[in-house]
C-alpha cells in the first residue's frame, strides 16, 4: 500500500470532483471519516498523509478561485449539464477536451473543492464582526471545512512518501 499507492478512484456516485486520485486538504478525520463510514461501509480503510506540490496553473480551484468558478458555471451552461452534479460536469469536460485535442478546453491536473454539507464533526464557526450594540454580524467562517483535492493526473504532482495515519480495521 505504501510503495504502490494512493490508488484512483473511479468516476461514479462517490466521485464528487470526477476520475482520480483523492486527498484531504489537512483534515486527517474527515479521510477517515469518508473511508471507514462512506466508502467502505464500516469495513475500514487504510488513511496515509503526503505532502504534495503542483503548479498553480494546472489546478481547478473550485475553492479558491472566483474566475474557475465562473469557468465550471461557464462550462455547465454551454453544454447543457447545469443538472448535472459536479464531477459529471468534470467528466464531461474532461472527455471533450481529449476528444477535440484540446488540453487548453479543460487544461487541469487537480480540481479542488469544499463540499457545505453537514458535518458529523463539531463545526467550529466563527464571526467576522460584530456591530456596535454587541449583536453579531450575518458574516461568518467555518475553521472546519471539508475541502477535497483530486488528482487527475499523479505525473503533474510531486508526493512525498506516503505514510500509513490510519491503519485497516477488517482489510
Amino acid at each position: 500500500m505504501l510503495r504502490d499507492g494512493p490508488f484512483e478512484t473511479q468516476t461514479g456516485p462517490t466521485a464528487y470532483l470526477g476520475k482520480g486520485t483523492y486527498f484531504w486538504d489537512d483534515h486527517e478525520d474527515w479521510a477517515i471519516f469518508w473511508g471507514d463510514e462512506v466508502w467502505y461501509n464500516r469495513l475500514g480503510c487504510m488513511v496515509c498523509e503526503a505532502d504534495f506540490e503542483v503548479d498553480r496553473g494546472l489546478m481547478f480551484d473550485l475553492l479558491g478561485s472566483r474566475q474557475h468558478q465562473k469557468l465550471f458555471q461557464r462550462y455547465a451552461k454551454d453544454y447543457g449539464l447545469e443538472d448535472k452534479p459536479i464531477g459529471a460536469v468534470i467528466e464531461i469536460m474532461k472527455n471533450i477536451s481529449q476528444v477535440m485535442m484540446r488540453r487548453d478546453l479543460f487544461p487541469f491536473d487537480v480540481i479542488r473543492a469544499v463540499d457545505e454539507s453537514p458535518s458529523p464533526f463539531p463545526e467550529q464557526i466563527v464571526k467576522f464582526a460584530e456591530r456596535k450594540n454587541g449583536k453579531p454580524l450575518k458574516g461568518e467562517m467555518n475553521l472546519t471545512p471539508r475541502v477535497m483535492i483530486c488528482v487527475v493526473r499523479m505525473s503533474e504532482v510531486l508526493l512525498s512518501p506516503l505514510k500509513l495515519i490510519h491503519p485497516a480495521k477488517n482489510i
